[in-house]
């Protein structure tokens, strides 16, 4: 019994083990069925995504398929009421060998490849017109191919972003011609590559007249490597904003690969990365217009014909200019400095009971020039704010004078100089007495310590920028000589000008600034005539009196009007213009001062003058003069 028992057992187990195996086949088999299933629906949905515009068409809801225009004279817009990604592996639009179309891609909204490269594919269009305003973004990379395309124009806005992996906007095959790139957003690649063909813009050899601007605020640049933008030949780059290559600035960041290119860099621009001119190539040019007064320094390979469109002086070694204003404006200050102590010399001089005894008498004083550029005298502005102090000391047959002032020229953000003057010297007078004239005679000897700091424009760092610093000091005499009228009274109304000459001498020894600049020692002769008069009226009520003051200065340069200095090694002589070593100014003051006692008073007193050079000055000094 037990023998058949088991093998009724056994039967069963059989039985069974064929059914579940039946049973899991049949799984398998509607799995497979469901997957199948599953992928011919995606595929079926995917080639659904794809179409063909032939109309004017909008697009605000996400799409996974390639869009391809299909007529001309058509416009597609992405996003205009919603935001909307288009998202294909590859050519997610496609405009190829179509005339005058139109793509709008709106501001929050997304056109990119998943997968590959070429985001926007238009060979051989022409007329074909970008609008971003959004991203456009490549996986790998090419935001936008172009090859063979004619007056295509490209049109990234402030908010608008074309990012790839590498390269980013291609035109290097066929012929591309008439092409206008417009950028106020960024245009960038994020990865590396051994290869040059990765440029962020590529126009090959054979592409020409085609022009890339890049406006304040745009950003061109790379992080890895590859040239930042490769132009081909009679085409036009100008950059107000920044192009840059920021794995290393010593690579390229502009190449030109033919002839009778011109590539401007303007106003704030920042360039990081060489420019390179084509080898065997000609007519190609680099213009700079940064401005009057400018200093920048480019490192360059390659020939080419170089201009500042600002008509600062240039020097071709790379391309270099530094602002000359410190060395230009030398006689300018030697010459309102000379003015400064011969009207503090008058002031001493009126206050009888002082300088006739022997007591000591000091002055404090502040005051401003600014003086306004000019692109005929190739002159930058300035301002030149200054304080100080003038002492007096009664000598036996002679008075001592001691000046100290401290001063900033400040040429703008981009250059200043911190000046500390220092001069002694003696006052000298009735020496002569003829025709009831005194002569009047002050030597002072004194020096200027300088310290500049510049900020250059340069594509030698990672910045665009550089901090250039300098110290050094010059050495100045002063010879006066002045005919006075002579007048006792202490109210003087009559019209009776006195007047006088000053010869300056300064000596400006070599010196070198931290980074491309060096300055060859300069010695410099200056002459200057004047009339000078002041009217006084006294109330003796009071006790105070109002006076008014002129003087008419003709100034010029005797010795000294040209510079030696070189850029990078690179000699170069500045001289300046005819109408620059010769100045008139006119000067007027005004002052109010009363009596508190014997030996001291209350005092205010504004100075004002107008120069031929367009400067003006303003001074103004108030407190207590005393004798001491």
């Amino acid at each position: 019994m037990n023998y058949y028992h088991n093998i009724k057992i056994d039967c069963l187990r059989s039985y069974f083990l064929k059914g579940f195996y039946k049973i899991k086949l049949g799984m398998k088999f509607v799995l497979k069925f469901i997957v199948f299933l599953t992928v011919v629906l995606i595929n079926n949905n995917a080639f659904a995504a794809d179409q063909t515009i032939n109309s004017n068409t909008s697009l605000n809801s996400d799409n996974t398929g390639r869009v391809t225009f299909g007529a001309d004279n058509i416009t597609l817009d992405v996003g205009n009421s919603s935001n909307t990604i288009l998202d294909k592996p590859s050519r997610t639009i496609q405009g190829e060998n179509t005339n005058n179309n139109t793509l709008n891609i709106f501001s929050g909204s997304t056109v990119k490849t998943s997968t590959n490269d070429r985001v926007i594919y238009i060979h051989g269009a022409d007329g074909f017109t970008i609008n971003n305003y959004g991203t456009v973004e490549s996986s790998r990379g090419v935001s936008i191919s172009m090859d063979g395309t004619t007056n295509t124009s490209i049109n990234n806005f402030s908010n608008g972003v074309l990012e790839t992996l590498r390269g980013n906007i291609a035109a290097n095959s066929g012929t591309n011609s008439n092409n206008t790139i417009e950028n106020y957003g960024k245009i960038y690649s994020t990865g590396t590559s051994g290869s040059s063909t990765y440029d962020v813009i590529d126009f090959n050899a054979s592409s020409a007249s085609n022009t890339i601007t890049n406006h304040a605020g745009g950003e061109i640049y790379t992080m890895g490597e590859g040239v930042t933008i490769r132009l081909g030949a009679s085409s036009t780059l100008v950059n107000s904003g920044v192009i840059a290559i920021y794995s290393d600035p010593t690579d390229i960041a502009i190449q030109t690969s033919g002839d009778n290119n011109t590539i401007t860099l303007k106003d704030k621009s920042i360039l990081i990365g060489k420019i390179k001119i084509g080898a065997g190539t000609s007519g190609n040019k680099l213009q700079l217009n940064h401005g009057i007064g400018s200093t920048y320094f480019y490192e360059t390979e390659g020939d080419f014909d170089l201009e500042d469109l600002d008509g600062n002086q240039i020097v071709k070694g790379s391309a270099g200019s530094v602002n000359q204003g410190a060395q230009e404006t030398i006689d300018e200050m030697l010459g309102y400095k000379t003015r400064q102590i011969r009207n503090s010399i008058d002031r001493y001089k009126d206050e009888k009971h002082f300088y006739d005894t022997s007591s000591d008498w000091g002055e404090t004083y502040y005051y401003s020039i600014k003086r306004n550029s000019s692109v005929k005298n190739r002159t930058s502005e300035y301002e030149f704010d200054a304080y100080g102090v003038n002492l007096f000391k009664s000598l036996e047959d002679t008075r001592l004078i001691v000046s100290y002032e401290k001063g900033q020229q400040d040429f703008g953000s981009d250059f200043k100089i911190s000046k500390h003057h220092v001069l002694i010297g003696f006052l000298y007078d009735d020496h002569h007495k003829y025709n009831n004239t005194i002569e009047e005679t002050f030597i002072l000897a004194g020096l200027t310590s300088n310290n500049s700091k510049r900020t250059i424009l340069t594509n030698t760092t990672l910045t665009g920028k550089l901090d250039v610093t300098d110290q050094y000091n010059s050495y100045e005499i002063m010879l006066g000589k002045k005919f006075i009228k002579s007048d006792n009274k202490n109210e003087k109304t009559n019209f009776s000008p006195n007047f006088g000459y000053t010869i300056n001498y300064l000596n400006l020894p070599s010196h070198e600034e931290s980074h491309y600049f060096k300055w060859d020692k300069k010695n410099l002769v200056q002459f200057s005539g004047y009339v000078t008069d002041e009217y006084i009226k006294k109330f003796e009520t009071f006790d105070s009196s109002f006076s008014f003051g002129w003087d008419l200065d003709f100034r010029t340069i005797i010795a000294g009007k040209k510079q030696q200095y070189k850029i990078n090694e690179t000699s170069a002589t500045y001289s300046q213009k005819e109408n620059l070593v010769k100045e008139l100014t006119l000067g007027t003051s005004l002052g109010y001062k009363s009596n508190i006692s014997k030996n001291s008073y209350f005092y205010a007193n504004i100075d004002a003058s107008y120069s031929s050079q367009f400067a003006h000055k303003f001074g103004v000094s108030i407190g207590i003069k005393a004798a001491f």
